[in-house]
């Protein structure tokens, strides 16, 4: 079972390595999953854990869990707000810092003379200012390291208190014993860095809070498309209510422009819907007594009575947000290479800083005598520890699959996880069936030929109790020539073959020709293949072991198809249908979308094996309706569901396609490239930052180039990789599919 809180106190990748660390070690616990981006964690145990036995364990590292009713309902989400607060707060005294240090290089450059008032000023307020950001904004900092020593666990404000409280310590060391140990402390201080190192880092923290808000965008916007209350009646009176009241079995009335609050079925009168949320077609649809509405449709009539037949995470709607809350919290391969190197980051930054001060303090002695060592090998220290930041490595996965599932989910391109959308791009080869995924999926009785009078009778009768489009079409064309239905005794349906007994006990048969040739019963080949070769399905209806008459439907083509598979032919990729339809039929619908390699008259079981034989060459894809083709569907390396509302075909597929629209299928496509290429540009990025950066605060490059640089412009670089990382993931988002 799984079970999902949010987390108080979270910040940085190391936070939530720590957390996934010691909750994984408790009884009853599988897997933990902590998602830094929403603040998440999912739990995966066999045992109920309570929430109270997870925090006294979580207690001694500052963090706390909250079940997510209870933090939407008592504790609101301050979190960018703080941040808000810390950055105005540094900032201002950033910039008088940066003021003071201004004016204290133009004295030390002979660019203004000294006014000795002023310098006093200046002197007595970056120690001030230093200690009440330290007091104020940096108190996170002194938790961390209280931990590190207390528990030995460190993450990135711990780096951030040993490199700023190092500097400080120094600065105020050397102020106030400078006259005593003049050989070793320097006038140099470095109070102004330790504000501006610190301002530097709160920004970045509140853009990273406004960017992640962003990636929160896709769940806000299916979350408004809920309804927010229910008129329930009770005893003939309305009553409105808050929906998370509304209880199974309820019974309420749905108003005109209204959305219907759940899952349910009509009870009283018709009415028009408009599905275009699920469906994507425009027009509303009739729906009559005892069929079942979709929650947060609208109705377009004036009222109608509705029974509750899902509440809560079991409707259609809810179950769409979960899928997407799921995917964005999952974890694809590559980003077990940042957590496997996040394990070890922070001490190695520990050991480089470390080496790069006892190597310095060494080397200056002996290449740079005029140098003040000690100085300058602290600094070194000090710039090591402020410039490396593992955020950039976490989030360079994560904010890219966010940021892309949530832009699918506005596309109505539902992953079920990170994985199989990045495993999407490596598809050659796409399956398709042909009713619901490349024509309509709405057949049309085209043609009869009866010898008997009373077959026509039977044949509606019989499809009366079938849940298939093309039994859908028979009731309709019975009801629209007012053909009569007669009472059956027994009814079977078989992988679409349909068996009944009606009164007088004879026994009746409609099924496909292919089916005929088991039971060993002659047909018109000719008639057959006349029909099939011109796109109609044929069904033959038997009596008592004689054939009594034909029937042949039609479907027409989607407008999408023929562009979709055109579009996928462009990006090299196969196009294959399989189909249970009759051959000849398969064959004239695929001719006219342009795909060469046709199976027809194909079994769901045989559909399997299909797969597998292509699976030897290619990475397959399948793209069905997923009723009737879970087998299939888990036996290809991507399964893609086309879907207006079953729920069996969100479940059984790695990726739904919504509206039945294929052109979705080209544009997963896109995504799931776009996301990988994301992914890369973001480590890319994050890797040649720190290869880079490390160095350059060791002073690696100092005896070959001369280049040093200031602590404050080291944690400017390091605010600025997560933003770049964030805002480079964000960017892509704007991209038109």
């Amino acid at each position: 079972m799984k079970t999902q809180y949010t987390i108080q106190w979270i910040h940085c990748v190391s936070c939530a390595q720590i957390i996934e660390d010691k909750l994984t070690n408790l009884e009853h616990i599988d897997n933990v999953l902590v998602h830094l981006p929403t603040k998440m964690i999912t739990i995966e145990h066999n045992e109920p854990v309570s929430i109270t036995t997870l925090n006294e364990l979580l207690k001694p590292y500052w963090y706390t869990l909250h079940d997510k009713e209870e933090q939407q309902a008592t504790r609101p989400d301050n979190n960018e707000q703080k941040a808000f607060t810390d950055m105005m707060v540094s900032i201002i005294l950033a910039i008088l810092a940066i003021l003071s240090m201004t004016y204290m290089i133009g004295i030390d450059y002979e660019w203004r003379p000294k006014n000795l008032a002023v310098h006093h000023v200046m002197m007595w307020f970056l120690p001030l200012a230093a200690t009440y950001i330290y007091a104020t904004v940096g108190r996170k900092y002194l938790v961390a390291i209280k931990r590190y020593i207390q528990y030995g666990t460190a993450n990135m404000d711990t780096l951030v208190w040993i490199g700023t409280a190092t500097a400080f310590v120094y600065s105020f060391v050397a102020s106030t014993l400078h006259d005593i140990f003049p050989d070793i402390l320097s006038k140099q201080l470095f109070y102004e860095a330790v504000i501006v190192v610190i301002w530097f880092i709160e920004l970045g923290k509140y853009l990273e809070h406004r960017v992640m808000s962003k990636t929160g965008d896709a769940i806000k916007a299916l979350v408004w498309l809920q309804a927010k209350s229910a008129r329930l009646l009770v005893d003939g009176q309305e009553q409105e209510i808050p929906l998370d009241q509304v209880k199974l079995w309820d019974t309420m009335i749905v108003k005109a422009w209204e959305k219907v609050p759940v899952d349910g079925v009509i009870t009283e009168w018709t009415a028009y819907i408009d599905e275009s949320m699920i469906t994507g077609e425009p027009i509303p649809v009739m729906k009559y007594p005892w069929e079942t509405l979709i929650g947060s449709t609208v109705l377009h009539n004036w009222h109608v009575v509705v029974e509750a037949t899902a509440i809560g995470e079991a409707t259609y709607l809810q179950k769409i947000i979960t899928i997407v809350q799921d995917a964005q919290q999952s974890k694809p391969a590559i980003q077990k290479l940042a957590d496997s190197i996040m394990q070890y980051f922070i001490p190695t930054v520990l050991v480089i800083a470390t080496i790069a001060w006892l190597t310095w303090l060494v080397a200056w002695n002996i290449f740079y005598p005029d140098i003040n060592a000690a100085q300058f090998a602290l600094m070194s220290f000090v710039w090591v520890l402020v410039i490396a930041c593992p955020c950039w490595l976490w989030l360079a996965t994560p904010m890219a699959i966010i940021t892309w599932i949530g832009h699918g989910a506005k596309q109505w391109i539902l992953a079920k996880n990170a994985e199989w959308l990045l495993q999407l791009r490596k598809a050659t080869i796409v399956l398709f069936d042909k009713t619901w995924t490349i024509t309509e999926g709405k057949p049309t009785v085209v043609e009869t030929h009866c010898s008997h009078d009373h077959a026509l009778s039977m044949l509606a009768s019989l499809e009366a109790y079938a849940n298939h489009p093309i039994a859908e079409a028979i009731t309709q064309y019975a009801q629209h020539h007012d053909i009569p239905t007669q009472p059956v005794d027994g009814f079977k349906l078989l992988d679409g073959i349909w068996v009944a007994w009606t009164i007088q006990h004879k026994e009746y048969l409609v099924c496909k020709p292919w089916y005929l040739e088991t039971l060993k019963i002659a047909y018109d080949t000719t008639l057959i293949d006349t029909r099939t070769t011109q796109g109609k399905t044929p069904l033959v209806i038997v009596e008592d072991g004689s054939i009594i008459g034909y029937v042949a439907v039609a479907d027409s083509i989607k407008t999408q198809s023929i562009q979709a598979i055109n579009e996928l032919k462009q990006q090299w990729i196969i196009a294959v249908m399989v189909t249970w339809d009759h051959t000849n039929t398969a064959q004239y619908i695929a001719q006219q979308v342009w795909i060469e390699q046709v199976h027809g008259e194909v079994t769901p079981e045989e559909k399997a094996t299909i797969v597998t034989q292509y699976k030897q060459q290619w990475v397959v894809c399948m793209v069905w309706d997923g009723i009737n083709d879970a087998p299939a569907l888990a036996t290809a390396d991507i399964g893609v569901a086309m879907s207006t509302g079953t729920d069996i075909a969100i479940e059984s597929a790695q990726l739904t396609l919504l509206h039945w629209n294929l052109l979705k299928l080209t544009k997963a496509i896109t995504i799931s490239r776009m996301t990988q290429w994301a992914v890369i540009q973001n480590l890319t990025w994050a890797f040649a930052f720190n290869i880079i950066g490390i160095p350059l605060a060791a002073w690696l490059f100092y005896p070959f180039f001369g280049v040093l640089l200031n602590p404050a412009f080291e944690g400017m670089a390091m605010s600025l990789s997560s933003l770049t990382v964030m805002l480079n993931s964000l960017r892509l988002q704007k991209k038109r599919l």
